[in-house]
């Protein structure tokens, strides 16, 4: 497991890295586009409480890249990599990733803000078996993407934020259920200062 999160900790670097090259090289006039970076994570363990025995444990982290159009809206697109274990199997490797609308932003002048967003997701996570609500891998899966959550400003243009986002397969004919995540993370925005 840890040679694979090495191995995608160099992939969510450089997607970062990116996003800060991308942040660096924006004019600050008066247009009304910024950009958004957002990196963001998770874990979540299932345990039976008659017994105390643990049958899931999954860990996921999140990034996006995007833009800031006008004060309320953000086009983005995001990449989420899912760590799991069930019982005593070694960790697997699955992910979500695609483009999604996120609407608001600061209340007033406060430093407290809220959003909702919504998307339409690819990938291999597959939380569609009956027993236990274990989760396992299947390919060409097409989720819609919908969540909300709470912002705080710390600085200029560098957010603390925790969310609840939750995705339901599309396409998949057998049981299925929504792969909801609680994530805690930092989303980071350039935009000229009027926008702020």
């Amino acid at each position: 497991m840890f040679q694979e999160m090495k191995y995608n900790s160099r992939r969510w670097i450089n997607f970062l890295l990116l996003g800060f090259t991308l942040q660096s090289w924006l004019p600050l006039s008066a247009q009304k586009i910024g950009l958004f970076t957002q990196v963001s994570g998770s874990y979540l363990n299932q345990t039976d409480e008659a017994s105390r025995f643990t049958y899931a444990n999954e860990f996921s982290l999140r990034t996006a890249l995007g833009v800031n159009i006008g004060k309320y809206w953000t086009v983005a697109a995001k990449y989420q990599q899912v760590f799991y274990q069930q019982y005593t199997s070694p960790y697997y490797r699955a992910s979500v990733a695609g483009p999604f609308v996120r609407f608001g932003g600061l209340i007033g002048e406060h430093r407290f803000g809220v959003f909702l967003e919504s998307g339409l997701m690819f990938g291999n996570y597959c939380t569609c078996q009956k027993f236990l609500y274990l989760a396992n891998k299947e390919p060409g899966l097409v989720y819609l993407s919908w969540g909300g959550g709470a912002e705080y400003r710390l600085g200029r243009g560098i957010f603390l934020e925790a969310s609840v986002v939750g995705h339901n397969i599309l396409n998949y004919p057998g049981p299925r259920y929504a792969y909801i995540t609680y994530l805690v993370g930092f989303n980071f925005r350039l935009r000229p200062s009027s926008l702020r």
